[in-house]
């Protein structure tokens, strides 16, 4: 193999990762303050990751060994013959199956072949790790300038400052997302990445210093569901670091169980002050309203997703099911919902399983917990 084709490879997944952290751009059928976020076409990041893909996939010549990849590619091929089936009958949006087939595709061939690059693993990861600091970095410096949000919406930038954000009671920040829950996801596999490469760092310091910022950054969001995943993530990566017989029977580690726990005691009580955990968040009636939509609609809303209203028994009317897994079904038919929670469930699954770590069972935990409570993904 060639250097500079090696370099050429490199040079397309740095690309990529440089573009998704600092440059929001895409396309819509809509205008940016009008259900953009809901139907994004092609973007800027997964167009280099198409290319990277592809330049992959001609160079390699050897075929994966193991199931696991030929089941989920399996899976990934009934993914697309059922969406595109309901597309073509009813929905007529296809950008979404696209879209999702790619990031499908990516992690298929992460199974399949892992990261190819010319670079060290180890450099790769050093870089990722710094550029999402300095895009977190930028975010907090927005988020102190009056901004909540940043996209390219068809090449055209928007600002969003928190006076935009008249519908919502408390201060919420997004950075490079579509929304709060958005960013709160990345931002916990950003801390995750950094929990399990904390040796890549050269100086101490680095390591503190990112996850203050990544913290801060979480802070921002003021998304509970995801200051929630935050601790489980940090607790299960301290109990992969901890002896739990000699952390029980220490005096330190008694002390820091029970601050621990009356930090979360305190953090439950503020939690308590300002959301309604009976009905979690008003989850439940919304989830039972949009029950009752997939009964009348299977084969789901496709463009009318974002302006159907969905009247819940409170009284209130929303346009989607707060739910990552619950909206794939509401908007691309009850069957592509399920096959879209399936893939995602086995890529939990698998994560754990090839793990086996506490941070790894963490992470997920954390995730689905942000999936589940709000279109996060």
């Amino acid at each position: 193999m060639k250097s500079h084709n090696k370099g050429l490879q490199d040079l397309l997944l740095k690309l990529f990762l440089i573009v998704s952290l600092f440059f929001p751009a895409f396309y819509s059928i809509f205008d940016a303050d009008y259900l953009a976020e809901y139907f994004v076409g092609p973007s800027a990041a997964y167009m280099i990751l198409v290319l990277y893909l592809s330049y992959q996939l001609v160079k390699l010549r050897t075929m994966p060994e193991g199931k696991s990849f030929w089941i989920f590619l399996g899976i990934i091929i009934l993914y697309n013959a059922v969406s595109y089936y309901f597309n073509v009958k009813y929905l007529h949006w296809y950008w979404e199956q696209i879209n999702n087939t790619i990031a499908f595709f990516l992690l298929l061939f992460l199974l399949g072949y892992g990261v190819q690059i010319q670079d060290e693993t180890e450099k790769l990861i050093s870089f990722f790790i710094k550029a999402v600091t300095c895009s977190n970095i930028l975010s907090l410096i927005y988020f102190a300038a009056g901004y909540t949000s940043f996209i390219i919406c068809n090449n055209h930038p928007v600002f969003y400052r928190a006076t935009d954000d008249i519908y919502y009671y408390e201060f919420r920040h997004y950075w490079l997302y579509s929304h709060k829950s958005d960013y709160s996801v990345m931002l916990l596999c950003f801390l995750a990445v950094c929990l399990c490469y904390r040796k890549e760092f050269k100086k101490k310091y680095g390591f503190w210093i990112t996850m203050a910022v990544l913290g801060a950054a979480l802070v921002t969001t003021h998304s509970w569901t995801g200051y929630v995943a935050g601790v489980i993530l940090v607790a299960a990566a301290v109990l992969d670091c901890m002896d739990m017989k000699k952390l029980l029977k220490s005096r330190r580690g008694k002390l820091a169980m029970s601050l621990a726990a009356a930090s979360g005691a305190l953090a439950g009580v503020i939690m308590l002050s300002q959301r309604d955990l009976s009905t979690i968040g008003d989850r439940l009636p919304i989830w039972r309203a949009v029950a009752g939509v997939l009964k009348e609609r299977p084969q789901g809303l496709g463009l009318r997703f974002g302006e159907y209203p969905i009247l819940t028994e409170k009284g209130f009317t929303v346009t989607n099911a707060h739910n990552v897994f619950l909206n794939q079904m509401l908007r691309f038919s009850v069957p592509a919902g399920i096959i879209f929670t399936v893939l995602i469930l086995m890529i939990a699954g698998y994560c754990i399983y090839k793990s086996r770590t506490w941070m790894s069972l963490g992470l997920w935990v954390g995730l689905l917990l942000l999936f589940n409570m709000d279109y996060s993904l």
